[in-house]
């Protein structure tokens, strides 16, 4: 799992969080090198955001502090190496290790959202 060790690392090591609009293949979000983009039009739940941060954050903690190259495993049709093995370990964080989730919140200033995401 996604760590609160790895989160602060990230975060010393200057990954940065980036909302934008949208994206045209429907995509949620992607790492970057150093950049978490997240899609907000994308998006709809604060839940699907939340797993989505989580998930981008484990891509790079993977390149950043575990050295792995983001091309190794296969990728699918959005370029995501290990989908479903990255997926399973941002749901399992999600589920087990909310203060993970708390912490880059709170050092990223990220805010509930007041009102619902846009559905699709």
């Amino acid at each position: 799992m996604l760590s609160i060790d790895d989160i602060v690392r990230l975060y010393y090591e200057d990954v940065s969080i980036e909302f934008l609009k949208r994206r045209s293949n429907g995509i949620m979000g992607e790492w970057d090198y150093p950049r978490v983009l997240i899609y907000e039009n994308n998006l709809r739940s604060e839940e699907e955001r939340d797993i989505t941060l989580l998930h981008e954050f484990i891509h790079a903690r993977d390149e950043v502090i575990r050295g792995i190259d983001q091309k190794m495993g296969e990728m699918d049709e959005y370029g995501c190496t290990n989908y479903e093995e990255v997926e399973k370990e941002a749901f399992e964080t999600y589920q087990n290790a909310p203060e993970v989730l708390v912490l880059l919140k709170e050092l990223y200033n990220i805010k509930s959202q007041s009102k619902p995401l846009k559905t699709l």
